[in-house]
């Protein structure tokens, strides 16, 4: 196998401005859940997912309608993934998830962790 890394660096957005750095994005909130379904699967009605998409959209204070984009971060699973997609279909517009191929996201970001399941 081997092994993999990511680093993610969220700065202050007054210092980035004051520094001059070019904003590509805002984090406004977020969300953690646990639907306590099973131990690797989601709950079959996707609650815990659905909620964690409402708690965020919440603390935000984003609307369902201003967001523009989704990117996709199940477990890489047949049960995570689909429980993820039929999640963001309840709470969003099909139009809006533009990440679903086998290079998204979570093929590089989680899929060290995920293979040494």
């Amino acid at each position: 196998m081997g092994e993999g890394a990511g680093v993610l660096l969220l700065e202050e957005l007054e210092h980035a401005k004051r520094r001059g750095a070019n904003i590509y994005a805002e984090f406004l909130g977020g969300s953690f859940t646990c639907d306590a379904y099973h131990m690797t699967e989601p709950h079959p009605e996707g609650t815990g997912v659905i909620l964690c998409i409402e708690k965020a959209l919440a603390q935000s204070g984003v609307s369902r309608e201003d967001v523009n984009y989704i990117n996709a971060q199940a477990t890489s699973t047949p049960a995570g993934d689909l429980k993820e997609y039929q999640a963001l279909v309840v709470t969003s517009e099909l139009n809006k998830i533009y990440d679903w191929s086998p290079s998204r996201s979570s093929w590089w970001c989680g899929g060290c962790s995920n293979c040494s399941g």
